[in-house]
């Protein structure tokens, strides 16, 4: 594990970087906390006008076990919840050479281009070797406009990837007569991605009111916790106004088998 010596903790605690008397995050012992974890890092950005979900990125910070917000303005704090996922089919028992003689179809919707451009791949008798046929399937799904690559070789099998997260995210495999030699067991393979979900009930972070003088902008929002959580997300509750934000987190390091 690691020691104060790979930990660098960059928290603006408060007004003059200090913790106030009284105030009940005084009484953690910060040094037995740091001195058990293994990495910190800082994130700044900015959050748009009824942003939500946000993931903060952690690095290669597996479990965060200590956290700093600061922000200038409200802000909803989410710890946990899942990132969105990607909608992959994979073929099984593909056969390479293919054996293709020319005029072989492969009809697909990715990300909903279809009907107005479903991505119907055309295969050639030199469409033998999985590389051919990952080409053809790229090229065509580049003609009606995707935005990356959508076919790749995964442990010499084709896979089919969306282009997009969440329900938008959308692979169906509608059949054609190269199906079944690359390894689709069905002709009407269909997968949509999922949405994020954002974790525990949020924490609220109020920007400290100022009775003085709106124009004051030193006062801010800001929370030191020690919880352990494997995501956290932000989520701007004003409808006009961008929130910045800077998050300093510190924890354990991502296991070596999860990497």
């Amino acid at each position: 594990m690691g020691t104060r010596s790979l930990v660098e903790l960059a928290f603006q605690l408060g007004e003059n970087n200090s913790l106030k008397a009284g105030n009940l995050v005084a009484d953690v012992n910060l040094s037995e906390q740091v001195d058990a974890l293994d990495k910190a890092l800082s994130v700044s950005g900015t959050l748009a006008a009824s942003e939500v979900y946000t993931l903060i990125g952690k690095g290669d910070i597996g479990t965060i076990r200590l956290l700093y917000i600061e922000a200038d303005g409200d802000v909803n704090v989410f710890l946990g919840g899942t990132d969105a996922t990607t909608a992959v089919v994979t073929a099984v028992g593909g056969t390479y050479p293919t054996g293709f003689v020319g005029g072989e179809t492969l009809i697909l919707i990715i990300d909903d281009v279809y009907p107005q451009a479903a991505p119907i791949i055309i295969f050639d008798v030199a469409d033998q070797n999985l590389s051919d046929v990952i080409n053809r399937i790229n090229a065509a799904a580049a003609f009606v406009g995707l935005a990356r690559l959508v076919a790749s070789d995964f442990g010499g099998e084709l896979r089919l990837t969306s282009t997009l997260t969440g329900l938008q995210s959308h692979v169906n495999v509608l059949g054609g007569l190269a199906y079944a030699p690359l390894g689709f067991s069905s002709p009407t393979t269909n997968v949509y991605g999922l949405d994020p979900t954002p974790g525990t009930s949020p924490i609220l972070l109020r920007r400290t009111a100022d009775p003085a003088s709106s124009q004051i902008t030193v006062l801010k929002a800001y929370a030191l916790l020690s919880v352990s959580t494997q995501s956290v997300r932000l989520s701007n509750p004003s409808t006009t106004a961008e929130v910045r934000y800077r998050i300093a987190m510190a924890g354990d390091l991502v296991p070596a088998s999860a990497c």
